[in-house]
């Protein structure tokens, strides 16, 4: 049917004429041809949002520290435990995460894990005593959000082959955006409303975000009759440092018996412990010395503004050369700003350190996701990356509590960090020690 024949029929007929061409504009977006835009960048672009979301919550807990301490009257190490015990239940739930994601797909999962988050900052807003806060924020929140990370990359993973690391760089940088945007928001919204309104006004805005990103998400390229971007390039040889495909064409277990998975996995762990004692660490510390609350939020999300650049840079980068490298300079760059941040009480040397670290942690997300995606057969990527999520969440929740246990025994947090700053050169090492090898992906 063409337009002129529609003009035709619907002449001085304005209802019927809408209600044609709504059903042709209806009829033409269903069957319209995306050649233009392949749509694993719609799924980069969800997962960026969900990620923005999630590690905005996780990471802006050290704005809410003090209060929390001082309205349940807990010590530091108690209230870093609230922080460490959600870190630790993650790890669960990321390996739950990753095999329900081989088994389900990505949709259902994360609409579920939205709602979950919702409901336990609401809740979280109504805690009367310390365990409720507990079983709130620790327990529920982890169950919302601990298997976000595993699913988004697994299912990136799947997408994409040839710009691999430039995609995984642009979600990961939702964490750069999530830091950036929530540290200093949530630090107003503290002061002027109080940590409860907050966490219920997080609860309900964030959590309805995180559930409607959800739809637009896909197992995979063949859900849709697409082919993963850059498969006709998948009969060329990757030159990477990888493991053959034949070694890991098995599920988790098989895949555990590589030792680049251990030097992954320890990586993986010393660099959440680093982060997170910084992250809930660092506005104390800031706060403890006579910075303000708000220059110290600045502080923290600078860290996130500048991860941003690390991320999209290292996902450009590490497309072109190789990913272990890429992950051991950013491990380097890491290792010298703890050192830097364990000395210095100057302010001024404070952003130096926020721009550094920053650098260094965000590149190190696309450069050792990329190693995973390069490592491992994609078939069972889900649940290869929950398990490896199992050491980063777990680093995570240890860092944050150790940071606590550190302070409450010295009174400051010098030793806490320079703990990081050597636990970063080890994971540096392992990184150096993966085996140097070249996999053939095959169509």
């Amino acid at each position: 049917m063409n337009n002129t024949f529609l003009i035709r029929a619907t002449a001085g007929r304005p209802y019927i004429s809408l209600f044609v061409i709504w059903g042709r504009m209806h009829y033409n977006l269903r069957h319209m041809k995306w050649h233009r835009l392949y749509y694993g960048w719609i799924i980069v672009l969800s997962c960026f949002g969900i990620n923005a979301v999630v590690h905005g919550i996780r990471y802006s807990f050290g704005v809410f520290f003090k209060s929390l301490s001082s309205d349940f009257e807990l010590s530091r190490a108690a209230t870093s435990g609230i922080s460490g015990i959600y870190w630790v239940l993650c790890g669960g739930f990321a390996l739950l995460g990753g095999w329900l994601l081989d088994k389900y797909g990505p949709k259902k999962i994360v609409l579920i894990m939205g709602v979950l988050t919702g409901l336990s900052l609401i809740a979280t807003s109504r805690a009367a005593t310390s365990w409720q806060l507990f079983l709130t924020y620790s327990v529920l929140l982890s169950g919302g959000t601990g298997a976000v990370y595993s699913v988004l990359m697994a299912t990136i993973q799947r997408w994409f082959v040839q710009r691999r690391g430039l995609a995984t760089g642009v979600v990961s940088s939702g964490v750069g955006i999530g830091t950036l945007i929530m540290t200093p928001l949530t630090a107003y919204l503290v002061t002027e409303w109080g940590w409860r309104t907050t966490y219920f006004t997080m609860g309900l805005v964030l959590g309805a975000i995180f559930a409607c990103l959800s739809f637009s998400l896909k197992r995979d390229p063949a859900e849709m009759g697409l082919r993963p971007e850059g498969a006709k390039l998948t009969s060329e040889v990757v030159p990477e440092f990888t493991v053959t495909a034949e070694k890991c064409s098995g599920p988790l277990q098989q895949a555990m018996r590589e030792r680049n998975f251990w030097l992954i996995a320890v990586i993986w762990f010393t660099w959440a412990f680093s982060l997170l004692l910084v992250l809930t660490h660092l506005v104390p510390h800031l706060t403890d010395i006579n910075i303000t609350v708000t220059t110290a939020a600045t502080i923290a999300g600078i860290i996130g503004v500048v991860s941003i650049a690390g991320r999209l840079g290292s996902g450009w980068l590490t497309d072109r050369i190789s990913r272990r490298t890429a992950t051991v300079l950013s491990i380097l760059l890491q290792a010298g700003a703890l050192f830097l941040l364990a000395w210095t009480r100057q302010t001024g040397m404070f952003y130096v350190f926020a721009v550094v670290y920053g650098l260094g942690y965000g590149a190190l997300d696309p450069a050792s996701l990329g190693l995973v995606g390069d490592t491992f057969d994609l078939r069972y990527i889900g649940r290869i990356m929950g398990a490896l999520l199992v050491f980063w969440e777990v680093g995570a929740g240890i860092g944050a509590e150790v940071g606590g246990i550190i302070y409450d025994a010295t009174g400051s947090y010098f030793t806490a960090f320079l703990l990081c700053g050597g636990l970063m050169i080890v994971s540096g090492l392992c990184a150096m020690a993966i085996n140097k090898q070249q996999t053939t992906i095959s169509k």
